[in-house]
């Protein structure tokens, strides 16, 4: 979840809590394997606290499987499967 420069991120409930100051705000949120979303327009008041939910759509998945050569020319079977995952200080995005 971010609003300007601020972010934060969700427990494994996906709640959020972020501090940010009076104005106006475009909220984003993403996550690893959805499309983000983008609420424009948020007014937070002066010592006022809102709440704004999202819904994430997954985006497809796709298998690969193929054939890896290497060097010597023997064919393996191509058996990996890859996570991309962002780690910073305040956990796992």
């Amino acid at each position: 979840m971010a609003a300007g420069d601020l972010s934060a991120t969700t427990d494994a409930t996906g709640k959020y809590d972020l501090s940010i100051g009076a104005g106006t705000y475009d909220l984003t949120t993403s996550a690893y394997g959805y499309t983000s979303q983008t609420v424009s327009g948020v007014v937070v008041g002066d010592g006022a606290k809102i709440t704004t939910n999202f819904a994430l759509a997954s985006v497809p998945k796709v298998s690969l499987s193929g054939t890896i050569i290497d060097g010597s020319g023997h064919g393996w079977p191509a058996l990996r499967e890859r996570r991309r995952e962002r780690y910073d200080d305040q956990g796992l995005h």
